[in-house]
């Protein structure tokens, strides 16, 4: 199964995977590109009931090349790069894993990167820097727009630790 070019699943009879991550259509004899859904790619399958179903590539790939997946496990791709879909790079692991993977790629929605994060960098720099010389963090809040919860966690290192600095 390993070794062949294309390999297949009973769960999905009419599609084909390469072990560098292509989808092929025994349909339409050709490669399916898919589509984009957030930062993964996406193809349209037939199911053996005949439903077609939208199907993560790296899920496609990882199920049909290795197994269905466990319980409580999740797929990885070891590089960090969610395009690439070979067979090599994936593996199941634990969100825990998957999420160790992320901040050793520095693809982890961690300080600026989060789309919710209200303070900067050196906005925490500025606040912990200020802190420690006497002002309060109350004063703070206002003039960084943020709660007295959101000032005090960032200078416990609660929400922006150090390892967020740069």
């Amino acid at each position: 199964k390993a070794g062949s070019y294309f390999m297949t699943s009973p769960e999905y009879p009419e599609d084909l995977v390469t072990p560098e991550g292509r989808v092929f259509s025994v349909r339409s004899i050709r490669f399916i590109d898919g589509m984009s859904v957030g930062k993964y790619r996406a193809v349209a399958v037939r199911h053996k009931s005949g439903a077609m179903v939208r199907r993560y590539v790296h899920r496609l790939v990882a199920e049909i090349t290795h197994g269905h997946i466990p319980k409580g496990l999740e797929v990885c791709h070891s590089d960090g790069n969610p395009l690439n879909n070979a067979e090599s790079n994936l593996r199941w692991d634990t969100r825990a894993g998957n999420h160790a993977d992320k901040s050793r790629h520095g693809t982890s929605a961690q300080g600026e990167r989060n789309p919710m994060a209200k303070l900067t960098q050196s906005g925490v720099a500025e606040i912990r820097r200020r802190v420690a010389a006497g002002e309060t963090q109350r004063s703070l809040c206002a003039e960084f727009g943020v709660s007295p919860m959101t000032i005090s966690r960032a200078v416990r290192g609660e929400t922006w630790s150090s390892r967020n600095e740069h």
